[in-house]
């Protein structure tokens, strides 16, 4: 929970840091990719570690998660990207109507009619309904339009190879990955 805490710090800081540079004209810097996998427990554990250590006279809201609210809001202009996984891409799970609305595309997979409408504001389409087929999704974007794709199925040792060679693992130290 620490590092997923420090790390989102770090971002809302070279959020600030980018901006800074945009305003005397630069560029922003770099494009970064920020993937939060399993969104819902994230979240959680950013609470609770808020919880667990803050002080007295701190917040009420965690400064982790203000930061990604920050990075989802004004991330792009700065070539900073969220992308997140949600069990249930919830208001609570994301933190507020306002934040859910800032991802401009909405990826399902195995939607529940329920989740369907929440995010696509639609019933199920047919071929969303059914069984699952295996890398079969539906990109929704704004005002419920969805296009049915079909994504590569990889596995674990497939998606790493065709990841950014830079990269950061939550969890374990930064590290360079060597192809």
């Amino acid at each position: 929970r620490e590092e997923i805490y420090d790390l989102l710090l770090q971002l809302g800081a070279e959020l600030e840091t980018r901006y800074e540079s945009i305003e005397r004209g630069g560029t922003g810097g770099r494009r970064m990719f920020l993937f939060v996998e399993e969104s819902n427990l994230v979240n959680l554990a950013l609470n609770e570690h808020w919880l667990s250590n803050k002080p007295a006279d701190g917040p009420k809201r965690s400064p982790a998660r203000d930061a990604l609210g920050k990075l989802l809001f004004a991330g792009r202009e700065a070539k900073i990207h969220v992308v997140s996984v949600f069990q249930l891409m919830t208001v609570a799970a994301v933190g507020g109507t306002e934040l859910r609305e800032q991802f401009g595309a909405r990826i399902l997979s195995r939607a529940t009619p329920n989740a369907w409408r929440m995010l696509a504001d639609r019933p199920l389409p047919a071929t969303a309904a059914g069984e699952p087929r295996p890398g079969f999704m539906h990109v929704v974007i704004a005002g419920g339009r969805d296009v049915p794709v079909q994504v590569p199925f990889w596995t674990d040792e497939e998606a790493r190879e065709w990841a950014a060679p830079d990269r950061v693992d939550v969890g374990r130290r930064p590290s360079r990955v060597e192809k």
